[in-house]
This record gives structure tokens, C-alpha cells and sequence, in this order.
């Protein structure tokens, strides 16, 4: 049974705090037979522990081992981000040039306060959820329950269940789900989203991070304090 920390998602309302939402309008395009990259926008809504916080952020995913993603202030300057290089995942605040590295599915829980895989956490953006794509690794654990359209409107694994609450039309994309967990519980919305674009070079990669230093999770939440 997944067990979430206190201390894990401290950091998360502390930073999402200083976060103003202005709205996107949804530019959504149809989901292709196989997403291999996207990118786009998102605004999120989560309580943990009776505190709420609101933020929007971009993403940037390159599948089945890249992604980059950027909580964003209402001016569009990162507060933090999460990259996600192979192996090797990274909460960087940038502003401050230090980082704390993870893996992937313990860096999406200082986010959302549960874990991911990166390609769980494409299925909750994209609707994609491998069927038939000969990816079954991602629905490993997973429960499914699909509309006569084949779409999947909801999923459960483990501790963690989520509902599609409205698609984007003609295509499998959510516009909007929300989510529970342990001790969790939120709501997603989908602002924007591209399949398949061609990324830029080096945007994921760990040498962006060269001058800055790693450091503690508990230093990370002593700077978001701070900033707060």
C-alpha cells in the first residue's frame, strides 16, 4: 500500500502558493494512433492534509523517458521544474541553481503527492493509454473502465483511482479529470495540448544543470519556506 509523507508535498503548497492562474484557451488536437511526444499546458487543483493550492504548469514529454516539466508564476517564470533524463529525474529551482535528484516516479510525488511512472503520467495527460500498442507495461497494476467509445473514463492502481470528467471532442483527450489518493485528492484541467511536434535538442538534458548543486530534499523544502 502506497504511504505519502507529510514532508514529501510540503514543498508543493509552500512554491504553488505564490502561483496565479490565468486561463488558456483550449487549442486540443485529435490523439494519433501512437503519441511517442507531447507538449502543452495544464492548470491543477490539489488537497492534501485539508490545505489547497492552485497552479498551472507547462509540460514537455518525450516518450518512454523524457520529460520536462515547469510550475509557473503569472508572469510564466518558472518557480521549479521537473526534468526527467533516462534513469535519473530532477526537482531544479533554478533561481536558487540547486537541484534534488530521484527517481522519476518519487519526483512526479513531490508534485502531485503520489506516484507515477512517466508514461502513467502521459496517460493522464494524452488519454493514451497503450492499448493495443504493444506497451503493456503501463497497465500493470491498472483498472480500466472504458465508454462505448472505446475511451477510458476511469482508472484505479493501488491507492490512486482517477474520472474523466468531459474529452475533447472526436478524440480520447481528456479536458478535464479528477484524482484521489491516500491521503490526496485534485482536479486537472487541460489547457493545451500538441502530439507528436518535434522537441528541441538538449531540453532535457542533465548539463543544464552544470553550476548548479545538488542537494537534501529538506534543503529544497528550506528554500521554498523561504520564497514563500
Amino acid at each position: 500500500m502506497m504511504k505519502i509523507k507529510k514532508p514529501v508535498v510540503a514543498g508543493l503548497f509552500l512554491a504553488l502558493s505564490l502561483v496565479g492562474c490565468r486561463p488558456i484557451s483550449p487549442v486540443l488536437s485529435p490523439r494519433p494512433a501512437e503519441v511517442q511526444e507531447l507538449e502543452g499546458y495544464a492548470s491543477l487543483k490539489i488537497t492534501i492534509n485539508q490545505q489547497t493550492a492552485k497552479s498551472k504548469f507547462s509540460f514537455t514529454v518525450g516518450l518512454p523517458h523524457q520529460a520536462r516539466l515547469q510550475v509557473l508564476d503569472m508572469l510564466n517564470r518558472p518557480i521549479y521544474e521537473l526534468i526527467v533524463e533516462g534513469d535519473a529525474s530532477y526537482f531544479v529551482l533554478s533561481s536558487k541553481r540547486v537541484y534534488w535528484q530521484g527517481t522519476t516516479d518519487e519526483v512526479f510525488e513531490k508534485f502531485l503527492g503520489f506516484r507515477l511512472s512517466l508514461r502513467e503520467m502521459a496517460g493522464l495527460l494524452s488519454g493514451g493509454w497503450g492499448e493495443g500498442q504493444g506497451k503493456e507495461p503501463i497497465l500493470e497494476g491498472w483498472t480500466f473502465e472504458k465508454d462505448d467509445q472505446g475511451r477510458v473514463v476511469s482508472g484505479e492502481k493501488q491507492d490512486f483511482e482517477f474520472r474523466v470528467r468531459g474529452f475533447d471532442a472526436g478524440s480520447r483527450v481528456p479536458r478535464q479529470l479528477t484524482f484521489k489518493s491516500l491521503q490526496s485528492e485534485g482536479r486537472l484541467s487541460l489547457l493545451s495540448i500538441q502530439f507528436n511536434k518535434p522537441l528541441k535538442s538538449g531540453l532535457f538534458s542533465p548539463a543544464a544543470l552544470k553550476g548548479f548543486a545538488l542537494v537534501s530534499w529538506e534543503e529544497i523544502e528550506r528554500i521554498l519556506k523561504n520564497e514563500d
